[in-house]
């Protein structure tokens, strides 16, 4: 490769197992040549990343050196980064991977398999972006001279990532976005859950209501007192009778199985109580007959309560009674008009 010349797709080089010792062997060979000793290189470890960091999505985007792009992805989720390729799955930022390779001049190239075995200079930079803007951009440079990139020289492009203020800020208010819409999801839920309540145990008052009503007025008509003791347990009876269903004043389904037993119910005790009621309304009509003024009537108006009493209880207990006094009223009436 020439000098400032990027390479294409592949960085080229030997990947032959025996290449790799030959070339071992040659440093080796130069190293006591010059009386040097072979030095040994510790692998480079990227800083800590920041916990707000990592929680980030970030869809990586590759550049045009696979080798970089694969690397990059290995060093950077071995940091502890979220990383997505698949730009449908959800992230938070996108990553743009940028990389070049020019071979370093060197006095001396070493043959392997009629292969040269040149040194090249790796640049690689990763731009971090969100809504369009640009959040930061971090950069870092490495020699290799076999045609590898492994994670390790790619450490100073996460350190310097870990280090960026501004992803740190972008990770802090994505943070913050992210709790807002977690606690609106939280409270929306929570309103929810108490609207849900409001209304179990709206309805759980209303049939609370409706069980004691019925239980009022059916006390009352199981054992009438009075000619209106079931007055209160027909109206329940018209209130909830299904042709009422939808009417404003229903309070429970009609439907409800509970509610078809209670009308039944109702209506026997109805039945029940009928004889009762009969008695109280003979003995109320019977209060409102006057016996005195159609004695002593002087129009037959003023019989008029007995022969109501008559027409509504033809058995009742007064019946004689009030025979006689319109008999008697009869003859008095007959006798002036003739």
């Amino acid at each position: 490769m020439n000098s400032n010349v990027e390479r294409p797709a592949r960085l080229k080089g030997v990947r032959h197992a025996l290449a790799r010792h030959v070339l071992l062997a040659a440093s080796a060979l130069t190293g006591a040549a010059c009386g040097a000793q072979t030095p040994v290189v510790a692998p480079v470890t990227a800083t800590p990343t920041p916990q707000e960091v990592t929680n980030l999505a970030v869809l990586l985007v590759p550049s045009t050196i696979v080798e970089v792009n694969a690397a990059a992805q290995a060093a950077l989720v071995q940091a502890g980064y979220t990383i997505v390729v698949d730009p449908r799955a959800a992230h938070d930022a996108v990553g743009k991977l940028a990389a070049s390779a020019v071979e370093v001049p060197s006095m001396f190239q070493l043959q392997v398999n009629d292969h040269s075995q040149a040194k090249h200079r790796v640049s690689v930079s990763l731009t971090i972006e969100a809504s369009g803007r640009i959040i930061d951009q971090v950069s870092t440079q490495f020699e290799t001279s076999n045609g590898h990139v492994t994670p390790d020289q790619l450490s100073g492009l996460v350190s310097a990532l870990n280090a960026s203020s501004g992803v740190k800020r972008f990770a802090g208010e994505r943070a913050a976005a992210k709790q807002r819409a977690d606690d609106a999801v939280a409270q929306k839920q929570a309103d929810r859950a108490a609207a849900d309540k409001e209304r179990a145990d709206s309805v759980a008052a209303q049939r609370q209501a409706a069980d004691a009503d019925w239980e009022r007025v059916v006390g009352e008509c199981r054992e009438p007192k009075s000619l209106t003791s079931c007055d209160s347990l027909r109206a329940w009876v018209d209130k909830n009778s299904p042709r009422r269903r939808n009417g404003v004043d229903s309070t429970v389904s009609y439907q409800d199985a509970q509610l078809q037993k209670k009308r039944d119910d109702a209506r026997k005790i109805l039945d029940s109580a009928a004889l009762a009621l009969k008695g109280f309304a003979e003995a109320d009509s019977w209060a409102h007959v006057d016996l005195g003024r159609c004695a002593a009537a002087t129009t037959r108006d003023d019989c008029t309560s007995a022969s109501q009493y008559l027409a509504r209880f033809p058995g009742g207990a007064h019946v004689d009674e009030a025979k006689k006094a319109l008999e008697a009223a009869d003859k008095k009436l007959t006798a002036q008009e003739e």
